[in-house]
């Protein structure tokens, strides 16, 4: 399977979009294992290393 961040907003492609990119991610009609790997791959795309919480934060309901 290729890489998906070329399905993440380009605005969004900085390090210091973390936030915004997992809300953006938490919000996409995708099942949670698409999520995970779209924020994987920003991570990797904008070489932030990523956390436990943050995957958790993709995947929880808004307003969580």
């Amino acid at each position: 399977m290729g890489s998906l961040a070329g399905e993440i907003p380009a605005q969004l492609l900085a390090p210091d979009r973390k936030q915004a990119v997992i809300e953006w991610v938490r919000d996409l009609h995708v099942p949670a294992r698409f999520k995970r790997r779209l924020l994987q791959d920003w991570g990797a795309a904008v070489n932030v290393d990523l956390s436990g919480p943050d995957y958790e934060a993709v995947t929880a309901r808004a307003g969580e």
